[in-house]
């Protein structure tokens, strides 16, 4: 039989991987485009492109939606949901290549996504929101490992395609009824420190109507 403990602890990681992190993600997404109109523009005018198509936004159009997608890995990329830290506890002893350092069976490894993520060596201005480094020809010299946005291995996030849809269609609808700016003087990306990272208390954004009612 499933314990409590057990049952408490599993709700409680489906009610932060399923809604907070998508949230913080969210809010995260829409100051980046805020702060960097041009891609804003080069978004929305991708997501009418494929509407213009379509007749209306659907799962299809979602998915040839390639700057979007590019827009949410690389808003993904400079804040990670998944948190902060990555660990996992080491199955057999292991020598990591090129050093005399031994791993032991049931070490616990701990490892820093956010500096993963901004680690010159994988990505060129790393601290700079750059969509391009998922589209074509950057996205197939991406190094592999050098972007876990969902954690890694069999315990990666179980609802990563579904939080990425979610991502996706919020993302198009605001953008397809407002153009989003920055408030003057908080350009800047206001992070929470903690397990799972959090924008700051406010992180205002002005929201113009792009059509009368």
């Amino acid at each position: 039989a499933i314990s409590d403990k057990t049952v408490i602890a599993s709700s409680v990681i489906f009610l932060l991987a399923g809604f907070d992190t998508v949230k913080n993600s969210l809010v995260v997404l829409l100051h980046l485009l805020a702060a960097n109109p041009s891609v804003q523009q080069k978004l929305r005018q991708e997501i009418q492109d494929n509407v213009d198509k379509d007749g209306t936004l659907t799962y299809q159009s979602l998915m040839e939606a390639k700057y979007l997608d590019a827009c949410v890995s690389e808003t993904q990329r400079m804040v990670p949901a998944v948190g902060v830290f990555l660990e996992r506890k080491c199955t057999k002893n292991y020598m990591v290549p090129g050093t005399e350092m031994l791993i032991e069976k049931n070490i616990l490894v701990q490892f820093s996504v956010w500096n993963l993520h901004r680690d010159e060596r994988y990505w060129s201005d790393p601290n700079t929101f750059n969509p391009d480094n998922f589209m074509p020809p950057n996205k197939k010299n991406v190094v592999m490992g050098s972007f876990l946005p969902f954690g890694i291995g069999p315990r990666n996030c179980i609802a990563q395609r579904f939080a990425l849809m979610e991502l996706k269609i919020l993302t198009a609808r605001m953008l397809q009824e407002f153009q989003l700016s920055v408030v003057p003087g908080r350009e800047e990306l206001e992070m929470k420190k903690g397990p799972i990272l959090r924008p700051g208390d406010t992180m205002p954004i002005v929201l113009t109507p792009l059509r009368e009612e």
